[in-house]
């Protein structure tokens, strides 16, 4: 994922969780807001509640990698925050695939 399609700053994050509409599942919450850009922005806030830092990393690592597969990000004007829940960490990585696909479908296609 580039830089560009990335959400860094708090005010972004805090205005998506605000003002979005969200979709959830057993291992995620996504939060979804459309945005005045021609790209998708994907911001990913992994809790202390989820694990140390180590597990943190490595979780924003495998989302990241997963919306790589999953978004095209120049397809929409979206901004896209997602929330791992403790769950995430007991699932196999194709189980966590498959239902942020459910997720990010259920949220494009309300975009269209």
């Amino acid at each position: 994922m580039k830089k560009s399609n990335r959400l860094i700053k708090n005010e972004d994050f805090s205005l998506v969780i605000k003002t979005g509409q969200y979709q959830k599942s057993n291992a995620y919450k996504v939060y979804c807001l459309e945005n005045k850009l021609s790209c998708v922005r994907v911001g990913i806030a992994a809790s202390t509640k989820l694990g140390n830092a180590v597990i943190r990393s490595t979780t924003r690592r495998k989302i990241r990698a997963i919306c790589d597969l999953l978004i095209d990000y120049t397809a929409y004007s979206l901004d896209l925050v997602i929330v791992p829940k403790k769950e995430f960490l007991e699932q196999d990585y194709l189980t966590n695939k498959n239902e942020l696909e459910k997720l990010l479908e259920k949220n494009l296609r309300t975009k269209q």
